[in-house]
């Protein structure tokens, strides 16, 4: 039942709102990775990006966005592993607007979802969450959120440091009525990668 209960929550935090005039922006990690900031300043980082097949990840320019923060917080990009410290590793499940979302997976069938569910299952079985999303987003489950104009990102997130291996999804999404694509995507660009880059 706390299954169950936990679901139902996730599905009412995702189909929540209406009308709304101002872009609402939200970013929740479905568990949190802990990490010895002390030991891991002036750090480098390789850092791998990759976009699942139709899972709009094209529609983002998440790498830069995720480096530029990075080195904000005093990290280093290298381009290869062997010279990193940190490796981190971040698949693009899911980028698009919620409609065209419906749209697209009557005109596929099962696939896109399907697709991301298979993902979404894989790791810590304590990361129901981003399985969560992605039913309620296959499940048909609208409600008056479909007002707004709703753009949602799922991102699998790896970290490995030293023998260490940490595991968590991010789940992004703005809200607003006559939302323009090109400033949402925008939006979860910045929001995804911001999310990101406070694990470290």
């Amino acid at each position: 039942w706390m299954r169950t209960l936990y679901l139902g929550l996730v599905a009412a935090f995702l189909f929540t709102g209406c009308a709304t005039m101002e872009m609402q922006k939200q970013a929740k990690l479905t568990k949190p990775i802990q990490l010895d900031k002390s030991e891991m300043k002036n750090s480098s980082i390789y850092l791998q990006v990759n976009n699942i097949e139709k899972g709009g990840g094209d529609n983002i320019n998440l790498k830069d966005k995720l480096s530029t923060f990075l080195k904000q917080k005093g990290y280093s990009i290298v381009n290869e592993s062997a010279d990193s410290s940190i490796k981190l590793f971040v698949d693009v499940l899911f980028v698009n607007n919620i409609k065209e979302a419906f749209a697209l997976q009557s005109a596929l069938g099962y696939g896109l979802t399907g697709t991301a569910v298979k993902y979404s299952a894989t790791g810590s079985g304590s990361d129901a969450l981003g399985v969560g999303l992605v039913m309620a987003l296959g499940s048909g489950i609208a409600g008056k959120a479909l007002e707004d104009e709703t753009y949602r990102g799922i991102f699998a997130v790896k970290v490995e440091n030293k023998d260490k291996v940490h595991t968590t999804k991010v789940f992004t999404e703005v809200i607003q009525m006559n939302l323009d694509k090109k400033e949402a995507f925008t939006a979860l660009e910045d929001i995804s990668s911001k999310q990101i880059s406070n694990i470290f």
